[in-house]
Protein backbone atom coordinates (compact mmCIF):
# COMPACT_ATOMS: atom_id res chain seq x y z
CA UNK A 1 0.00 0.00 0.00
CA UNK A 2 1.06 3.52 -0.77
CA UNK A 3 -1.54 5.51 1.25
CA UNK A 4 -4.89 4.55 2.77
CA UNK A 5 -6.92 5.39 -0.13
CA UNK A 6 -9.05 2.77 -1.46
CA UNK A 7 -7.92 0.38 -4.14
CA UNK A 8 -9.04 0.12 -7.51
CA UNK A 9 -11.16 -2.54 -7.02
CA UNK A 10 -13.35 -1.59 -4.42
CA UNK A 11 -14.50 -5.61 -3.48
CA UNK A 12 -10.80 -5.96 -2.51
CA UNK A 13 -11.47 -3.25 0.02
CA UNK A 14 -14.57 -4.61 1.54
CA UNK A 15 -12.89 -8.09 1.87
CA UNK A 16 -9.86 -5.99 3.80
CA UNK A 17 -9.39 -7.84 7.43
CA UNK A 18 -5.69 -6.73 8.29
CA UNK A 19 -3.59 -3.33 7.38
CA UNK A 20 -0.03 -2.82 8.63
CA UNK A 21 1.43 -0.17 6.88
CA UNK A 22 4.69 2.26 8.39
CA UNK A 23 4.75 5.63 6.45
CA UNK A 24 1.76 6.31 4.83
CA UNK A 25 2.17 9.54 2.51
CA UNK A 26 0.05 12.37 3.72
CA UNK A 27 -1.48 10.50 6.66
CA UNK A 28 0.24 13.26 8.92
CA UNK A 29 -2.06 15.81 7.04
CA UNK A 30 -4.98 16.17 8.89
CA UNK A 31 -6.98 17.64 6.06
CA UNK A 32 -6.57 14.12 4.13
CA UNK A 33 -7.14 11.13 6.41
CA UNK A 34 -11.39 11.83 5.66
CA UNK A 35 -11.59 9.04 2.78
CA UNK A 36 -7.92 7.33 3.71
CA UNK A 37 -10.29 4.24 4.47
CA UNK A 38 -12.93 4.41 2.23
CA UNK A 39 -14.44 1.13 1.46
CA UNK A 40 -12.67 -0.95 4.31
CA UNK A 41 -15.92 -1.20 6.66
CA UNK A 42 -14.93 -4.69 7.53
CA UNK A 43 -11.27 -4.29 8.63
CA UNK A 44 -9.78 -5.66 11.81
CA UNK A 45 -6.94 -4.76 12.76
CA UNK A 46 -4.58 -1.57 11.72
CA UNK A 47 -1.17 -0.94 12.17
CA UNK A 48 0.12 2.59 12.00
CA UNK A 49 3.19 2.14 13.91
CA UNK A 50 6.21 4.58 12.97
CA UNK A 51 4.33 7.32 10.75
CA UNK A 52 3.97 10.78 11.30
CA UNK A 53 0.89 11.35 12.54
CA UNK A 54 -0.03 14.23 14.49
CA UNK A 55 -4.07 13.46 14.85
CA UNK A 56 -5.67 10.64 15.05
CA UNK A 57 -7.40 10.12 11.50
CA UNK A 58 -10.97 10.51 11.27
CA UNK A 59 -11.58 8.11 8.39
CA UNK A 60 -10.96 5.63 11.20
CA UNK A 61 -15.07 6.33 11.51
CA UNK A 62 -15.56 3.89 8.53
CA UNK A 63 -13.99 0.69 10.04
CA UNK A 64 -16.82 -0.40 12.67
CA UNK A 65 -15.27 -3.80 13.01
CA UNK A 66 -11.78 -3.04 13.52
CA UNK A 67 -10.92 -5.06 17.23
CA UNK A 68 -7.52 -3.65 17.01
CA UNK A 69 -5.38 -0.34 16.57
CA UNK A 70 -1.63 0.63 16.53
CA UNK A 71 -0.73 4.13 16.45
CA UNK A 72 2.60 3.90 18.57
CA UNK A 73 5.65 6.06 17.80
CA UNK A 74 3.85 8.51 16.12
CA UNK A 75 3.94 12.49 16.96
CA UNK A 76 0.05 12.27 18.70
CA UNK A 77 -0.75 14.69 21.61
CA UNK A 78 -3.96 13.90 22.54
CA UNK A 79 -6.75 11.37 22.09
CA UNK A 80 -9.71 13.59 21.98
CA UNK A 81 -9.80 12.90 18.38
CA UNK A 82 -11.05 9.41 19.37
CA UNK A 83 -14.62 10.54 19.99
CA UNK A 84 -14.81 11.08 16.45
CA UNK A 85 -12.44 8.33 14.72
CA UNK A 86 -13.87 5.89 16.99
CA UNK A 87 -16.86 6.69 17.74
CA UNK A 88 -18.34 3.10 16.25
CA UNK A 89 -15.92 0.78 16.96
CA UNK A 90 -17.57 -0.82 19.48
CA UNK A 91 -15.66 -3.81 18.96
CA UNK A 92 -12.00 -2.43 19.33
CA UNK A 93 -10.13 -4.54 22.17
CA UNK A 94 -6.73 -3.72 21.95
CA UNK A 95 -5.27 0.27 21.70
CA UNK A 96 -1.58 0.71 21.40
CA UNK A 97 -0.49 4.51 21.33
CA UNK A 98 2.68 3.92 23.52
CA UNK A 99 5.74 6.30 22.55
CA UNK A 100 3.96 9.61 21.42
CA UNK A 101 3.50 13.31 23.29
CA UNK A 102 0.22 12.01 24.67
CA UNK A 103 -1.12 14.41 27.75
CA UNK A 104 -4.82 14.64 26.81
CA UNK A 105 -6.94 12.06 27.33
CA UNK A 106 -11.32 12.03 26.69
CA UNK A 107 -13.08 12.48 30.33
CA UNK A 108 -14.89 9.43 29.42
CA UNK A 109 -14.30 6.21 26.66
CA UNK A 110 -17.66 4.85 27.25
CA UNK A 111 -18.27 4.61 23.29
CA UNK A 112 -15.46 1.93 23.41
CA UNK A 113 -17.47 -0.73 25.25
CA UNK A 114 -15.25 -3.79 24.15
CA UNK A 115 -12.11 -2.52 24.91
CA UNK A 116 -9.62 -4.87 26.95
CA UNK A 117 -5.76 -3.19 26.38
CA UNK A 118 -4.81 -0.19 26.57
CA UNK A 119 -0.92 1.01 26.22
CA UNK A 120 -0.09 4.68 27.18
CA UNK A 121 3.73 3.71 28.22
CA UNK A 122 5.84 6.58 27.57
CA UNK A 123 3.96 9.23 27.23
CA UNK A 124 3.19 12.78 28.60
CA UNK A 125 0.45 12.22 30.57
CA UNK A 126 0.42 13.95 34.14
CA UNK A 127 -2.74 12.81 34.99
CA UNK A 128 -4.77 9.24 35.66
CA UNK A 129 -6.36 8.49 32.19
CA UNK A 130 -9.88 8.28 34.34
CA UNK A 131 -11.51 8.23 30.75
CA UNK A 132 -10.38 4.38 30.86
CA UNK A 133 -12.46 3.73 33.53
CA UNK A 134 -15.81 4.13 31.98
CA UNK A 135 -14.65 0.89 29.86
CA UNK A 136 -16.37 -1.85 31.64
CA UNK A 137 -14.15 -4.79 29.87
CA UNK A 138 -10.71 -3.06 30.66
CA UNK A 139 -8.23 -5.75 31.81
CA UNK A 140 -4.57 -4.28 30.97
CA UNK A 141 -3.68 -0.64 31.48
CA UNK A 142 -0.29 0.37 30.61
CA UNK A 143 0.89 3.17 32.04
CA UNK A 144 4.91 3.32 32.42
CA UNK A 145 6.81 6.02 31.76
CA UNK A 146 4.51 9.10 32.03
CA UNK A 147 4.44 11.56 34.88
CA UNK A 148 1.00 10.95 36.69
CA UNK A 149 1.47 11.84 40.26
CA UNK A 150 -1.48 9.50 41.88
CA UNK A 151 -3.89 6.83 41.08
CA UNK A 152 -7.56 8.24 42.35
CA UNK A 153 -10.29 7.10 43.80
CA UNK A 154 -12.42 6.19 40.11
CA UNK A 155 -9.81 3.75 39.40
CA UNK A 156 -12.24 1.02 41.81
CA UNK A 157 -14.64 0.99 39.27
CA UNK A 158 -12.05 -1.38 37.05
CA UNK A 159 -13.58 -4.29 38.11
CA UNK A 160 -12.17 -6.52 35.52
CA UNK A 161 -8.31 -5.01 35.80
CA UNK A 162 -6.23 -7.87 35.91
CA UNK A 163 -3.14 -5.70 34.98
CA UNK A 164 -1.92 -2.32 36.03
CA UNK A 165 1.19 -1.12 35.22
CA UNK A 166 2.53 2.57 36.46
CA UNK A 167 6.17 2.06 36.75
CA UNK A 168 8.15 5.47 35.90
CA UNK A 169 6.23 8.11 37.12
CA UNK A 170 5.97 10.38 39.87
CA UNK A 171 3.27 8.20 42.06
CA UNK A 172 3.09 9.41 45.34
CA UNK A 173 -0.36 8.86 46.49
CA UNK A 174 -2.75 5.29 45.35
CA UNK A 175 -6.08 5.36 46.74
CA UNK A 176 -7.52 2.89 49.31
CA UNK A 177 -10.37 2.62 46.36
CA UNK A 178 -8.20 0.15 44.31
CA UNK A 179 -9.59 -2.70 46.39
CA UNK A 180 -12.43 -2.64 43.96
CA UNK A 181 -10.05 -3.90 41.24
CA UNK A 182 -11.08 -7.33 42.50
CA UNK A 183 -9.77 -9.34 39.47
CA UNK A 184 -6.23 -7.52 39.76
CA UNK A 185 -3.41 -9.91 39.40
CA UNK A 186 -0.37 -7.59 38.48
CA UNK A 187 0.46 -4.19 39.79
CA UNK A 188 3.41 -2.58 39.51
CA UNK A 189 4.39 0.61 40.92
CA UNK A 190 8.04 0.51 40.94
CA UNK A 191 10.05 3.40 40.08
CA UNK A 192 8.02 6.06 41.79
CA UNK A 193 8.00 8.22 44.97
CA UNK A 194 5.54 6.44 47.24
CA UNK A 195 6.55 6.55 50.91
CA UNK A 196 3.91 3.88 51.68
CA UNK A 197 1.50 1.11 50.46
CA UNK A 198 -1.72 1.47 50.18
CA UNK A 199 -3.62 2.49 52.23
CA UNK A 200 -1.19 5.44 53.40
CA UNK A 201 -1.84 4.02 57.48
CA UNK A 202 -3.73 1.33 58.46
CA UNK A 203 -3.28 -2.46 57.46
CA UNK A 204 -2.36 -4.10 54.80
CA UNK A 205 -5.30 -6.44 54.63
CA UNK A 206 -7.64 -3.33 54.41
CA UNK A 207 -6.52 -3.17 50.86
CA UNK A 208 -4.11 -5.54 49.68
CA UNK A 209 -5.61 -8.60 51.59
CA UNK A 210 -8.83 -7.75 49.64
CA UNK A 211 -7.66 -8.21 46.07
CA UNK A 212 -7.18 -12.30 46.51
CA UNK A 213 -6.30 -12.64 43.17
CA UNK A 214 -2.96 -10.26 43.44
CA UNK A 215 -0.33 -12.12 42.67
CA UNK A 216 2.57 -9.83 41.71
CA UNK A 217 2.66 -6.86 43.26
CA UNK A 218 6.00 -4.54 42.71
CA UNK A 219 6.83 -1.77 44.59
CA UNK A 220 10.86 -1.67 44.24
CA UNK A 221 12.48 1.73 43.40
CA UNK A 222 10.35 3.65 45.93
CA UNK A 223 10.99 5.99 49.21
CA UNK A 224 8.98 2.95 51.19
CA UNK A 225 10.89 3.31 54.84
CA UNK A 226 8.35 0.05 56.42
CA UNK A 227 5.79 -2.38 55.52
CA UNK A 228 2.28 -2.97 56.93
CA UNK A 229 2.82 -5.17 59.94
CA UNK A 230 0.32 -7.85 58.24
CA UNK A 231 1.56 -7.86 55.00
CA UNK A 232 2.58 -11.91 55.68
CA UNK A 233 -1.37 -12.10 56.36
CA UNK A 234 -1.64 -11.41 52.02
CA UNK A 235 -1.17 -15.20 51.64
CA UNK A 236 -2.76 -14.98 47.45
CA UNK A 237 0.98 -12.43 46.91
CA UNK A 238 3.48 -15.03 45.32
CA UNK A 239 5.85 -12.05 44.09
CA UNK A 240 6.85 -8.95 46.29
CA UNK A 241 9.47 -6.84 44.89
CA UNK A 242 10.66 -4.22 48.06
CA UNK A 243 14.17 -3.57 46.68
CA UNK A 244 15.85 -0.13 46.36
CA UNK A 245 14.11 1.41 49.17
CA UNK A 246 15.01 3.08 52.39
CA UNK A 247 14.16 1.21 55.09
CA UNK A 248 14.87 1.70 58.72
CA UNK A 249 13.96 -1.62 60.15
CA UNK A 250 11.67 -0.35 62.10
CA UNK A 251 10.24 -3.12 64.58
CA UNK A 252 7.04 -3.18 62.66
CA UNK A 253 9.02 -4.25 59.72
CA UNK A 254 10.60 -6.92 61.79
CA UNK A 255 7.67 -7.99 62.75
CA UNK A 256 6.46 -8.51 59.06
CA UNK A 257 9.72 -9.99 57.71
CA UNK A 258 9.75 -12.96 60.10
CA UNK A 259 10.11 -16.41 57.72
CA UNK A 260 8.26 -18.64 57.14
CA UNK A 261 6.14 -16.66 54.96
CA UNK A 262 4.40 -19.65 52.91
CA UNK A 263 4.19 -18.84 48.93
CA UNK A 264 5.29 -15.39 49.36
CA UNK A 265 8.47 -14.54 47.15
CA UNK A 266 10.57 -11.60 48.36
CA UNK A 267 12.86 -9.65 46.43
CA UNK A 268 14.96 -7.20 48.36
CA UNK A 269 18.80 -7.76 47.39
CA UNK A 270 19.53 -4.15 47.20
CA UNK A 271 17.17 -2.99 50.37
CA UNK A 272 19.43 -1.43 52.77
CA UNK A 273 19.63 -3.04 56.04
CA UNK A 274 19.45 -6.53 54.38
CA UNK A 275 21.84 -8.95 52.89
CA UNK A 276 21.19 -11.49 50.12
CA UNK A 277 20.95 -15.51 50.50
CA UNK A 278 19.62 -16.57 47.83
CA UNK A 279 17.94 -14.96 44.05
CA UNK A 280 14.16 -16.10 45.15
CA UNK A 281 12.61 -18.14 47.58
CA UNK A 282 10.41 -20.85 46.02
CA UNK A 283 7.23 -21.84 46.88
CA UNK A 284 6.38 -22.57 50.87
CA UNK A 285 9.90 -21.79 51.83
CA UNK A 286 11.81 -19.17 54.09
CA UNK A 287 12.96 -15.55 52.61
CA UNK A 288 15.36 -14.86 50.04
CA UNK A 289 17.37 -12.76 52.24
CA UNK A 290 17.63 -12.52 55.60
CA UNK A 291 17.66 -8.89 58.21
CA UNK A 292 20.94 -7.83 59.22
CA UNK A 293 21.85 -7.53 62.81
CA UNK A 294 20.29 -4.54 64.66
Amino acid sequence: LSSLDPPDDPRGAHNLRNVDKNVVPGMEDKARPATGLGGMGRLLALDLDLNRLAHVPASLVVATDLGSLTLSRNRLSTLEELKVGLAKAKRLETLDVSKNTISLVPSSLAFLPALTSVDLSVNHLTDFPIGFTFCPQLRSLILRKNYIPTIPAEVGGLTELTTLEISHNLLRYVSADIHGCTALETLNLAHNVLRALPPSYGFASEILGRLTKLKRLDVSHNRLETLPADITSCHHIRYLSIEGNPFDLAPPLRAALVPPLGTLYISANRAQGMRAIGRKAPANSLLSFALEPP
